[in-house]
Order: structure tokens, then sequence, then C-alpha cells
């Protein structure tokens, strides 16, 4: 993960954890309708 050091770091930090925490989000639930489908 690359941090830009002309922006504010945790600013930063957060938005990559967010967007990691929603795509972990979709994966699960992508991952809990498939197993339904079964």
């Amino acid at each position: 993960m690359k941090i830009n050091s002309n922006s504010k770091p945790m600013q930063e930090i957060k938005k990559a954890t967010d967007s990691a925490l929603k795509m972990a989000n979709d994966f699960k639930q992508l991952f809990n309708s498939k197993i339904k489908v079964n």
C-alpha cells in the first residue's frame, strides 16, 4: 500500500481500510449467495 506524503496519511489509511472492508464485505455476500444456491 502506497501513501502519498503530500496528503494526510491518516485519511489515506482510512480510505484504503474502508475500501478493503467494502471489498471483503462484497466478497462475503457473493460467497454466501453461492452457498445458498447450492
